[in-house]
Parts: C-alpha cells; sequence; structure tokens
C-alpha cells in the first residue's frame, strides 16, 4: 500500500507525495472518511469498494486524516494513525491518503472537498 501524505494548499490544491506521474493519474474507487476502529460498517465500505474496483479495473483507496477531526477527543479514539494505516493495509488497499485536518480542510464545504480530493 502506498501512503500519500497531502495537504491542501492555501489556492485548493492536493499537494501530495509520493508523486509518481502514473499513480497520481490511475482511476480509483475511493472510501472517504476517519475511519476510526474499522467496524462492521467500514468493512462493509472496504468490501464494496474493492468488489466494484475489481469488476472496473481500478486501484482502490482510502482518504481519511491523520490526525482527529474536532469532533473526536483524542482520549476517545479506538485506533491511532498507524493501527488504522495497518488495518486498511491488511484490507489490500492500493493506496491510502492522509490529509491533516487543519482549520483550512474544517472550513471547506463538502462540495469543495471533494472537487479538490476527487477529481472525475
Amino acid at each position: 500500500m502506498i501512503v500519500w501524505n497531502c495537504v491542501i494548499n492555501k489556492d485548493c490544491q492536493l499537494i501530495s507525495t509520493p508523486s509518481s506521474a502514473t499513480e497520481v493519474t490511475a482511476d480509483r474507487a475511493v472510501a472517504l472518511g476517519y475511519f476510526d476502529g474499522v467496524h462492521l460498517g467500514h468493512q462493509k465500505i472496504f468490501s464494496t469498494m474493492c468488489e466494484k474496483a475489481a469488476e472496473l479495473g481500478l486501484r482502490t483507496a482510502v482518504q481519511t486524516f491523520d490526525n482527529p477531526p474536532a469532533s473526536k477527543s483524542q482520549n476517545s479514539l479506538i485506533t491511532t494513525y498507524p493501527e488504522r494505516c495497518g488495518i486498511v493495509s491488511a484490507w489490500g488497499v492500493d493506496d491510502l491518503f492522509a490529509l491533516p485536518f487543519n482549520e483550512r480542510v474544517k472550513g471547506m464545504s463538502a462540495s469543495a472537498f471533494l472537487d479538490v480530493c476527487v477529481k472525475d
């Protein structure tokens, strides 16, 4: 699994590393979420994503945050970021895109976030 460390810059562009041209432009099925604990509902999302990606010949990707959003208390987390990465990797996901949850992300509308992070 490739872990992409991402940031949304002041111009609302997604900047990520690594940035191999082939990997950047690959078509993907993407699951978006924080995925704390990777419970049965999350697992259903991953299995559906993997099935659809296989049918369509796409790479699989999970978009998550490397730190908790304000709605999550650091003390109430079920899994740490490295533990979540391990669980996602065990699902055979090709790419994990990790964004910091910061004021820029917090201030974005859902549609602006999707425009920046999930492109057609």
